[in-house]
């Protein structure tokens, strides 16, 4: 851990260095790892898990796993390099509660296709997978892939009932986040910006939900932690703002991850699922 630690620092100051001698091909260079999520093996329990589903293959070749007959279906959207068993400590729960469950791999991650991927891409690949599955009684989702989600609802996407953890509500902060940690120059930041709206096909910007002209017309659940170090509570303040009529819960000690496996914010997502009309 040390040893990733130390090559992580040292990368960081090597790019901050060549963001100093050529900005716009450093800038073209982050931006392609922006791109690029990190593949991590699935912990043992989520194999375990994993060996109890059935799988489904997209049209475009994502991967779907599910447990459960016959029932309401809900969906398990996961993060920016995570995959859908990250979010398995619901289905159990959820199978109790009488739900079919389902688990996503997107774009680039976990077993599905891809070395690339970005925001619209995902927000892209859930309209299309949602469609191919049928009606979705419904969605959870974490991280990016919340904040994917609501893009995607933004886009035409029927949204049913949704609940929303430790979701951003906008994308730019994220990648100047970035540029702050490698501490690279305005004009690198300036490129990194551009490199990604050319691959995207539309400025960083677009997605902010408070710019957005979205009435939230189902139940709709937002819960976070507030020491969330990835995404900051601030961002649950925009989006309880952007969505006054949601249910809202802020959490503390969980952090970005743990609140995934945490049995109070299973507990509040099941019932809120149950109980919401």
């Amino acid at each position: 851990m040390k040893k990733n630690k130390r090559r992580e620092h040292i990368n960081r100051s090597l790019l901050a260095l060549a963001s100093w001698v050529a900005p716009k091909k450093t800038g073209a260079y982050i931006a392609k790892a922006f791109m690029t999520p990190k593949r991590y093996e699935r912990p043992e329990w989520e194999k375990q898990l994993l060996a109890t589903a059935r799988k489904i293959e997209t049209p475009s070749g994502r991967k779907i796993y599910v447990w459960g007959e016959n029932a309401p279906r809900v969906l398990l959207i996961h993060g920016w390099e995570g995959r859908g068993t990250q979010l398995g400590a619901f289905v159990e729960p959820l199978l109790a509660a009488g739900y079919q469950v389902m688990a996503w791999d997107g774009p680039a991650h976990g077993d599905s296709p891809g070395a690339q991927t970005h925001l619209l891409e995902f927000a892209s690949a859930i309209q299309e997978d949602a469609e191919f599955l049928g009606p979705i009684e419904a969605y959870v989702a974490h991280s990016m892939g919340a904040a994917a989600l609501m893009l995607a609802a933004e886009r035409g996407l029927k949204l049913s009932k949704a609940i929303l953890i430790a979701s951003p509500s906008q994308w730019l902060p994220a990648v100047s986040s970035l540029a702050e940690k490698m501490k690279l120059r305005k004009s690198t930041f300036k490129s990194v910006l551009k490199s990604l709206e050319e691959q995207v096909g539309e400025p960083v910007e677009v997605f902010d939900v408070l710019k957005w002209d979205l009435k939230n017309k189902n139940p709709l659940l937002i819960l976070h932690d507030e020491k969330d170090k990835d995404v900051p509570a601030s961002e649950f303040e925009r989006l309880v703002k952007a969505f006054p009529e949601a249910k809202n819960k802020l959490f503390s000690g969980l952090g970005h991850r743990k609140i995934l496996r945490d049995t109070e914010v299973i507990s509040h997502v099941v019932g809120f699922i149950k109980e919401a009309v």
